[in-house]
């Protein structure tokens, strides 16, 4: 854990010689989101490639950018992609990022992805605001010695996603007539697309979405203390009841037509996020 402590230590040290914003909002973009990333004013723009001990993403969708700087005047910390255990990394490393958000004094973290709907009613296009996850990666960012000075060695999870924010994000959307749906969340390893057995097993579980991502940087954020949302971009409709071949252009075509409706949302919530004024009331 030595290790891994001097490793943040050398990726904050990069991070904050760049610039003297101290945002405690951050905001990790998921597949093909990154034109939300153009909502920022920026104070730096820094290639993941130039960051010591940042991993570049391998995937298209993910331009692998870290961003500080200010939306609609808020602070923030915009992460353009994010690698996946796919790509060969492990949990660690895939969390890895949410420890240098932590130790730059991040409070607050909201959480982007493009999933596949599981929920018969979850379509592409539909907007699922996470309330809970499963991990089915069959791994866990904390496996391992731990740091005390990072979090407990037992952590709890029973609210991994805060309430207050998801009440947030609900009221947002409803102020700015976004649909949106509440639901859970399932992490699978990947790179393959669900088969019709699993899509069944995930429905018998109580899952309404799933993807490949956000819940091991979800773990880490929790052991940090930072409060999390999550929000889910249906991209991809239950093959079981509306077959159709998959492909990742696909999914990037079909973020690309509803990235709007997130960039709204954020825009909404995010003066509300850190010093947790209540929105007004129509």
């Amino acid at each position: 854990m030595k290790e891994v402590t001097k490793k943040i230590r050398t990726s904050v040290a990069f991070i904050e010689s760049h610039t003297d914003l101290r945002p405690e909002i951050a905001i990790i973009l998921g597949t093909g989101l990154n034109d939300i990333g153009k909502m920022v004013k920026p104070f730096c723009n820094l290639d993941y490639k130039f960051i010591p001990q940042f991993l570049h993403p391998s995937v298209e969708g993910h331009r692998g950018e870290l961003i500080i700087g200010t939306i609609d005047q808020v602070p923030c910390i915009v992460l353009s992609g994010r690698v996946h255990q796919y790509e060969g990394y492990s949990a660690h490393e895939v969390a890895y990022p949410v420890r240098v958000l932590a130790a730059l004094g991040v409070k607050q973290l909201i959480l982007t992805n493009a999933s596949r709907g599981i929920h018969p009613r979850y379509r592409s296009g539909t907007l699922m605001l996470i309330a809970d996850h499963i991990n089915l990666t069959g791994t866990h960012p904390l496996v391992g010695p731990n740091n005390p000075e990072f979090g407990p060695r037992f952590l709890d999870l029973a609210e991994p996603y805060s309430k207050r924010l998801l009440d947030l994000m609900r009221r947002s959307a409803e102020e700015e007539g976004i649909a949106v749906s509440v639901g859970v969340y399932a992490a699978t390893l990947g790179p393959c697309y669900e088969t019709l057995a699993e899509i069944k097993m995930l429905r018998m579980l109580g899952v309404e979405a799933v993807g490949m991502s956000t819940v091991p940087e979800c773990i880490v954020a929790q052991h940090h203390g930072i409060e999390v949302a999550g929000i889910s971009y249906i991209a991809a409709s239950p093959v079981d009841l509306y077959p159709e071949k998959l492909s990742h252009s696909d999914i990037l075509e079909n973020v690309s037509q509803g990235s709007s409706k997130i960039e709204a949302l954020i825009s909404k919530m995010l003066p509300h996020v850190s010093n947790k004024m209540p929105l007004s009331k129509k």
